[in-house]
């Protein structure tokens, strides 16, 4: 069995899927999304069983390995390898995460759609209105890790001080795909504009982190909290 390196980083796990639910394009040959040396994806079978078929190249007719993973096991599946999948019961349930070598991470980190969000800059006349505490999986917001946004003319800085923290944007309150995706790690911070819905993923057990916010001073802010600076539910 291949195996995932030691020192990869967990990046993203996707939602779980079925037949239906699945994206179209995964029972194609395709090349995942964002695969490049060093990004290995894993896949686990919940429930059913999942047939993996990798080929030589994009245009190959028939495929060189094949695979089945059944229900309480994965499969790991090499960088830039050309496969699709079938899912082999109707009752199939799988996900996919994905583990990426830290060098390579850090080449994504320094792309310009992730570099646009990071290096988002704070209008120089905006005010620190709120710090929150340091926060862990067990301590932060519940309403953090769902659909959430900034309250006009709020900016929110959040800074990593141990592990990694993945920040999905998303075009609007309704959206259920991100258009943004962003690791922060230890050390480093990410600027989330006003009014951008988005949620967050804790990547380590012992990740933990905090949140300033900055306000425009013509900006009246109203409500009691956190709750000040953010909506946590559509408006």
């Amino acid at each position: 069995m291949l195996r995932i390196p030691q020192s990869c980083i967990h990046t993203r796990s996707t939602p779980f899927w079925n037949k239906e639910t699945a994206p179209a394009g995964i029972f194609k040959r395709h090349l995942d999304t964002g695969t490049q040396p060093g990004v290995y994806p894993r896949l686990s079978v919940m429930r059913g069983a999942v047939r993996y078929l990798g080929y030589a190249d994009e245009f190959t007719p028939e495929p060189d390995s094949e695979l089945v993973i059944e229900a309480g096991r994965f499969g790991v599946f090499p960088p830039e390898r050309w496969h699709h999948i079938e899912v082999m019961t109707d009752d199939t349930l799988f996900n996919i995460e994905f583990f990426v070598e830290p060098e390579v991470l850090k080449s994504l980190l320094a792309s310009d759609n992730m570099k646009e969000t990071i290096m988002l800059r704070i209008p120089e006349n905006f005010v620190h209105t709120r710090s929150t505490p340091f926060w862990n999986k067990e301590s932060a917001p519940k309403a953090l890790f769902t659909h959430h946004n900034t309250k006009a003319g709020v900016y929110g800085r959040l800074s990593v001080m141990q592990g990694a923290v993945r920040y999905f944007g998303f075009a609007d309150g309704d959206a259920t795909e991100p258009d943004l995706e962003v690791i922060i790690e230890a050390g480093s911070f990410g600027i989330s504009p006003p009014q951008k819905w988005h949620r967050i993923e804790l990547l380590t057990d012992d990740t933990y982190f905090n949140i300033d916010f900055f306000a425009d001073p013509a900006v009246t802010l109203s409500g009691a909290g956190i709750g000040k600076v953010v909506n946590t539910h559509k408006e």
